[in-house]
């Protein structure tokens, strides 16, 4: 989860700064969503933090699932 964090502060630097960088955040998101997915096969004490941390991360960038909602 920290290095989603990670990404998520990356994705907001590349998005202040010059154009263009939608391409880099769009990739960002495409790799990001398959561990966050992963993550709910795990016990329950790990899948509540992860859906929590989805829930959250959802909030800011709801493109990030938006294909692997079923």
């Amino acid at each position: 989860m920290l290095a989603m964090q990670v990404i998520l502060r990356c994705m907001e630097v590349v998005e202040k700064g010059s154009g263009g960088g939608e391409d880099a955040i769009r990739a960002w998101g495409k790799k990001m969503a398959p561990p966050l997915v992963t993550l709910l096969a795990s016990e329950p004490e790990v899948q509540y933090v992860a859906l929590r941390n989805i829930s959250l991360i959802v909030q800011r960038r709801p493109a990030i699932l938006a294909n692997e909602v079923k």
